[in-house]
């Protein structure tokens, strides 16, 4: 239901395939690069040797995209000491070596 709500948020225009939308992502990662996360084999996701867990209520929680850009990491009592990871957006490598 949010993803719904989102997409009708979003102009009719935007796709993952938008240049307009791959340049906000691109931007967003190249000002958040020191909290783009990659995926493990156990679902988790690690940057600077933190282990992550993705946040239960972001809509990529079943999915493990191999990396991601996340806009805030945070620690609740049910977390078991991993920081959970919010705000999250799927990248794509290339999208950190673009200027």
């Amino acid at each position: 239901q949010a993803q719904q709500q989102l997409q009708q948020r979003l102009p009719t225009t935007a796709s993952s395939s938008s240049p307009n939308l791959q340049l906000i992502i691109r931007l967003i990662a190249s000002s958040l690069r020191t909290q783009v996360a990659q995926a493990q084999a156990d679902g988790t996701y690690q940057v600077n040797g933190q282990v992550l867990s993705m946040h239960p209520d972001s809509f990529l929680f079943q999915r493990v995209p191999p990396l991601v850009v996340y806009g805030e990491a945070m620690e609740t009592p049910g977390s078991k000491g991993r920081a959970l990871i919010r705000h999250v957006t799927p990248i794509h490598p290339e999208m950190l070596h673009k200027s």
